[in-house]
């Protein structure tokens, strides 16, 4: 029951002339300004923003019956709604926004479709922001990041230790709600790929380990040979001979070892 004198004057009239448009939405905008869940979105930071573009007593005046109407179910929801919509830009699927329809503020059907959705929403960790509660609904502009790929020329994703870092400095003048979850699954492939890099060069060393050892052994057993195939010459030969041979038998390994 309305309480100011106002309101019960129009509770009069509309049942003398239950008729007249223009008094019923007199009654109606009434009605919303008394509702407590009215006076509590007047007070609430986060709906400042939408209460005065849609809902403020001047634009009460302004809508038309039909959407004073769509404005009376709006309000007791609407605080809740933007609660959780602030709760899933800092921690939900912020992607899952663009799947909406344009929300109309005049609809109730509309905005309920958005509360759906953002209390069905999970918890994936803390999406990196700038979007203040008080603004919460510059996220369905088309201007906001959502996704570092939509930037990804800006980053250095070879240094995903700094990215927190990199998004302050490279998106300090754009709007942006990036999702932890991307975050986290950039940092994952990076650091596979990093730990296929560091298998591939464990197991390169190791083929070069058994090479060298090959070579090694093969040397060793060659030296050994061709020492004893000396000695046993060593009676028929000249000094200055058996020299030369051992010198271009050293190159000759030389050569194998350097060309493979």
């Amino acid at each position: 029951m309305l309480k100011t004198a106002t309101g019960k004057l129009y509770t009069l009239l509309t049942a003398c002339k239950p008729e007249d448009t223009r008094i019923k939405k007199r009654l109606l905008i009434t009605e919303i300004l008394e509702m407590p869940e009215y006076r509590m979105l007047q007070k609430y930071q986060g709906a400042a923003s939408v209460m005065e573009e849609y809902y403020s007593p001047a634009r009460l005046e302004e809508a038309t019956y039909e959407q004073v109407l769509e404005i009376q179910k709006i309000v007791p929801f609407l605080e809740e709604c933007i609660r959780k919509l602030y709760g899933m830009l800092c921690h939900g699927e912020v992607g899952q926004l663009r799947k909406l329809p344009k929300i109309d503020f005049y609809n109730a059907d509309s905005l309920r479709s958005l509360q759906e959705l953002v209390t069905d929403s999970k918890n994936i960790g803390t999406n990196f922001t700038n979007i203040p509660e008080c603004d919460v609904w510059s996220v369905f502009s088309e201007d906001v990041v959502l996704s570092l790929e939509d930037k990804a020329e800006l980053f250095d994703f070879e240094d995903l230790e700094t990215l927190e870092v990199q998004m302050i400095e490279k998106l300090k003048d754009m709007v942006y709600c990036i999702p932890a979850r991307e975050m986290a699954e950039r940092r994952r492939r990076y650091r596979e790929q990093e730990r296929e890099k560091e298998t591939a060069r464990i197991r390169f060393q190791i083929v070069e380990n058994k090479i060298f050892v090959k070579k090694l052994i093969w040397s060793l057993l060659s030296i050994a040979a061709v020492m004893y195939q000396f000695s046993k010459s060593i009676l028929f030969v000249t000094a200055e001979d058996g020299m030369a041979a051992v010198v271009i038998y050293l190159i000759a390994l030389t050569a194998y070892w350097i060309l493979g």
